[in-house]
């Protein structure tokens, strides 16, 4: 074990000029294997089932770095989407199983890779000191074996918090909920609209997280945010007034898929509208991948916004709860 290890990249690599489209992608490879310098070679990794300490973590480290470059976060939010939208669940593996060690199929990159980018990413949203944790944790564990439950008794040390509810659900289970959303607008003189958030069958169970619901007017208008509940059953009352558009999650803090219902009904207000018709109009062109993907805008679910979303919220037109 040691920090510096040889990178080997394609001559072509190197020959690409700097402003070129696929220079981003060099980037993106060169950073990660540099990440590796510290996620493997510095910070040792053995076990099969503990694979995405080493390429998770490699792959966070390049998400950062093009963060820095770039100033968006548009690099971390691909992976959330490859993984979200690429992987089947049918095929899906908890991040660290001996079974994803083993895999030969691209489902292992989308786990391995982008989910387990994701995951670190979601401990940096939630906790401000997660960097400064995760660089005392490469200190701590320099030259040593490190294994996912190591490094969740470390992580709750810096931090001073348990991550047992975080680790089960999204490191040592595989699958994400896909949401069926349903929201009400405020009756006369309330001041709350109400939601409803059911999550459809999943071979993988239930999940359970608090997320943001957040409401806003029209463009430049006020914007609210509460939170809600992903495992309540039945309506929830939330202060959002009479917010035109309601989005859930939308800083992609857990893994899962918001499908509204009535589908044509893409910003959540409560009722399809002209609003939902220009909000699908202005993302018309948009397919996976694509860091800024929303899938509430995608009313026919084929991973491509077009014609057909357009027409599925016209047929929907006044359709609500």
């Amino acid at each position: 074990l040691g920090p510096q290890a040889n990178i080997l990249l394609p001559l072509s690599f190197w020959l690409i000029p700097p402003d070129a489209l696929e220079a981003a992608v060099v980037r993106q490879v060169l950073s990660h294997e540099i990440g590796h310098q510290y996620f493997f070679n510095l910070v040792g990794v053995v076990d099969l089932a503990e694979g995405w300490l080493s390429e998770g973590f490699a792959e966070y480290a390049a998400t950062r770095f093009s963060e820095e470059i770039v100033g968006a976060g548009d690099h971390a939010r691909l992976n959330y989407w490859e993984y979200v939208l690429g992987v089947d669940e049918a095929a899906d593996l908890p991040l660290n199983s001996e079974a994803l060690g083993v895999d030969d199929s691209f489902t292992r990159v989308l786990v391995m890779y982008d989910k387990g980018s994701a995951v670190l990413q979601q401990l940096r949203q939630r906790y401000r000191g997660f960097d400064a944790a995760l660089a005392r944790y490469v200190e701590a564990f320099s030259g040593a074996i490190a294994t996912t439950r190591e490094l969740q008794r470390f992580l709750e040390a810096e931090l001073g918090e348990d991550l047992e509810g975080f680790f089960g659900q999204w490191i040592r289970r595989a699958g994400y909920p896909r949401l069926r959303v349903r929201a009400r607008p405020p009756r006369d003189g309330d001041a709350r609209m109400t939601i409803e958030i059911e999550q459809l069958p999943n071979r993988n169970g239930r999940f359970s997280a608090q997320v943001a619901l957040r409401g806003s007017l029209l463009p430049g208008g006020d914007t609210r945010e509460v939170d809600v509940a992903i495992d309540q059953a039945g309506p929830q009352e939330v202060p959002l007034g009479e917010a035109q558009r309601l989005s859930l999650d939308p800083e992609l803090s857990i893994f899962r898929q918001v499908l509204p219902e009535p589908a044509g009904d893409v910003n959540l207000s409560g009722v399809v509208d002209g609003i939902d018709l220009l909000d699908v109009w202005a993302a018309q062109g948009r397919a996976t991948p694509d860091p800024a993907w929303d899938d509430a805008l995608d009313p026919t679910r084929d991973q491509t916004i077009d014609r057909g979303d357009l027409r599925a919220v016209v047929e929907q037109f006044g359709a609500g709860w």
